[in-house]
């Protein structure tokens, strides 16, 4: 049946107008694989082949007896690089092409094997909920341990492990820890002398994460690099304080008490950081009687309040619950970046209750655990 003229001509302008632009259509990956074959057996240079493709990639193409190109771990694949299985008659082989913006496809690696990779269908990784990692690409029947660490870190501790299924392929499941127990440690100093940091349970604050399967002992290994957001849970406090303010925190840290003031400290060998302060107030009787309205004029009331922490403009979110009862939240928006502040009204008494911006997520689950006595 022909088609209508004015079919064909529109055809022939789009087609035009893409020449002109210098656009012209892209081979699909598995076309462009099929023509590596041919262009590796000539062994001249041809734009299907990466100028970085190594000499041994190059040698296996060209050797290659062709069937089939199918799809192979698609979902790692991304918009400018994919990976596929060549079916020949002796082998499989797993080739990789990448491509720059919208130019055309290129194979960059052809190997015999597929390489180890990792991949975390949930894209991030958030503390004290639970992670699968699927793992490929490693020798059936092998032992895979999985870790995370922050990058340039080492590789961590084990968290989870599994047996390698008969495909490379291997799923290892884990609740991602929110705290790392750290052991005593001893550190020396500029000046020779040795400092001893006591055992401590840290906050996992770092963001991204490296997430890394091994096998064979660490020689065959993958990983991938995922943002992280700490979230602690009441369970992560091993440690409590019972006064005037009661509260659970973080194992080995230091708590400090003066006069009205509640301090917890994070230990280093040369500093300490301030990871709680709660400071005790009198209701100011000038102020509104109905507590969320005391807690929108609360720098009006009390001017020092955010001292020594960064200044900022306040935010009323709400309130949440503690284990006496519910204290109000803030957020104090500034430049670099936001930090939460907890308001506790009893009787005739305003706890304000902040730390230092980075731990915030170490003071969201310490206000959940905080009573105050009579």
């Amino acid at each position: 049946m022909a088609l209508p003229r004015f079919f064909l001509t529109s055809l022939w302008l789009s087609l035009s107008f893409a020449l002109a632009q210098g656009i012209l259509p892209q081979a699909e990956p598995e076309q462009v694989i099929l023509q590596a074959v041919s262009d590796a057996r000539q062994g001249a240079e041809a734009i299907t082949l990466a100028s970085s493709l190594p000499a041994g990639s190059r040698n296996l193409l060209a050797a290659a007896q062709a069937t089939q190109v199918i799809p192979y771990r698609q979902a790692l694949w991304t918009p400018s690089a994919r990976e596929y299985k060549l079916l020949a008659r002796s082998r499989t082989l797993y080739v990789q092409v990448r491509r720059q913006g919208t130019g055309p496809w290129q194979v960059v690696r052809v190997t015999r094997t597929p390489e180890s990779k990792v991949y975390v269908p949930a894209g991030k990784l958030i503390g004290n909920v639970p992670v699968e990692v699927r793992a490929s690409g490693f020798p059936a029947g092998a032992r895979v341990e999985v870790r995370i660490a922050p990058p340039h870190a080492g590789a961590g501790a084990v968290l989870g492990a599994a047996q390698v299924r008969p495909d490379g392929t291997a799923t290892l499941a884990f609740v991602m820890p929110a705290v790392l127990s750290l052991p005593e440690q001893r550190v020396k100093t500029v000046s020779g002398a040795t400092l001893t940091v006591p055992a401590q349970d840290r906050a996992i604050l770092e963001s991204p994460q490296v997430v890394q399967v091994s096998a064979s002992g660490g020689r065959i290994k993958a990983s991938t690099t995922l943002p992280y957001r700490p979230r602690l849970s009441e369970r992560d406090l091993a440690a409590r304080y019972e006064g005037k303010l009661a509260f659970s925190y973080l194992r080995g840290e230091r708590v400090r008490v003066q006069a009205d003031t509640v301090e917890v400290f994070e230990l280093g060998a040369l500093d300490a950081v301030t990871v709680m302060q709660a400071r005790r107030y009198p209701r100011n009787p000038s102020g509104p009687t109905d507590d969320a309205g005391y807690v929108d004029q609360l720098l009006e009331l009390h001017r020092s309040a955010l001292m020594p922490f960064p200044q900022g403009t306040p935010k009323v979110e709400g309130q949440v619950e503690t284990q006496g009862g519910r204290a109000w939240r803030l957020l104090i928006q500034y430049p670099q970046g936001d930090r939460p502040v907890y308001v506790l009204f009893r009787g005739a008494e305003v706890w304000v209750v902040q730390g230092n911006p980075q731990h915030a997520p170490v003071l969201d689950a310490m206000v959940r655990t905080l009573e105050v006595g009579q």
